[in-house]
C-alpha cells in the first residue's frame, strides 16, 4: 500500500507538470470584458457563479471518475483526454453511463466513455469524435471512434492468462470494427498528455479524412462485461 501511495503521488506530480506544459499560453477572453469594466457588480457576480459551477461540477466529475475508473493511471488519462480534447473539439462530454458532464453538442464533439461496455467486453475508454455539417441537402453527421487501453503494472499483464485475455479482447474488438491504442503504464507515467494527444490526433485525422458518413461500430450489451 505504501509503494502504491508513493507511485500515485508521483503520478500526480507528473500530471501537474504535464498540465502546465499542455495548456495554451493564452485563453479566449470573455466577450463581456468591456461590460465588466463598466459594471464591477456584474463582473463579481459572474466570477462567483463561475466558481460555484466549477466547484460543484468538478466535485461531481471527480466522484464519478473515481468510482468508474479502475486505477490512478486511468483517472489521469481521463482528465488528460478531456483537457487535451479542446485541441480537436469545441464540445467535450464525459459520459459515465448514469451521468454525463460537459458541453452541449457542437459542430465537433468529443465523447469520452470510461469503462465502456462493448458487447461482451469492457474497454478502459471509448472515444467518439463527432462532426455535424450543415449542407444544402441537410445535416451530415460523421464519426470516428477509438478504444484506449491503459496497462498499469498492478492492473494488467500480471499473469500469462491475463495477458492472453487482453490480446483476445483486442482481436474481438478489432473484428467488430474498433481501432485500439494500448498504452503501457510507464508511457502514461512519463507523459500522460502526450499519450492523450496522440490518441486524439489519430481520432481527428480519421474523422476529417472521412469521405462519407461513418458507420461506426456501436455494440452494447446488457450482459456482464469481461474485465
Amino acid at each position: 500500500m505504501e509503494n502504491k501511495a508513493i507511485a500515485t503521488a508521483s503520478l500526480a506530480r507528473r500530471f501537474a507538470a504535464s498540465l502546465s506544459q499542455s495548456l495554451p499560453s493564452s485563453h479566449p477572453q470573455l466577450q463581456l470584458a468591456e461590460l465588466f469594466e463598466t459594471c464591477p457588480l456584474l463582473a463579481s457576480a459572474t466570477r462567483a457563479m463561475a466558481e460555484q459551477w466549477l466547484v460543484s461540477t468538478g466535485n461531481r466529475i471527480a466522484q464519478a471518475c473515481s468510482a468508474v475508473c479502475e486505477s490512478p493511471i486511468e483517472i489521469a488519462m481521463c482528465y488528460a483526454l478531456a483537457i487535451a480534447g479542446r485541441s480537436v473539439a469545441e464540445a467535450i462530454l464525459l459520459d459515465f453511463g448514469e451521468a454525463v458532464y460537459g458541453d452541449a453538442e457542437g459542430a465537433v464533439t468529443l465523447r469520452i466513455q470510461p469503462q465502456s461496455i462493448l458487447g461482451e467486453y469492457r474497454a478502459d475508454f471509448l472515444l467518439t469524435l463527432q462532426r455535424i455539417e450543415d449542407l444544402d441537402s441537410g445535416p451530415r453527421i460523421t464519426q470516428s471512434q477509438l478504444v484506449v487501453e491503459c496497462d498499469g503494472f498492478d492492473y494488467h499483464d500480471r499473469t500469462r492468462e491475463q495477458a492472453i485475455g487482453d490480446r483476445m479482447r483486442d482481436r474481438a474488438l478489432q473484428e467488430s470494427g474498433f481501432r485500439i491504442f494500448r498504452y503501457a503504464g510507464p508511457e502514461i507515467w512519463a507523459d500522460v498528455f502526450g499519450c492523450a494527444r496522440q490518441a486524439l490526433g489519430f481520432l481527428s485525422a480519421q474523422l476529417f479524412s472521412a469521405k462519407k458518413p461513418c458507420q461506426c461500430a456501436m455494440m452494447r450489451s446488457g450482459s456482464a462485461p469481461a474485465a
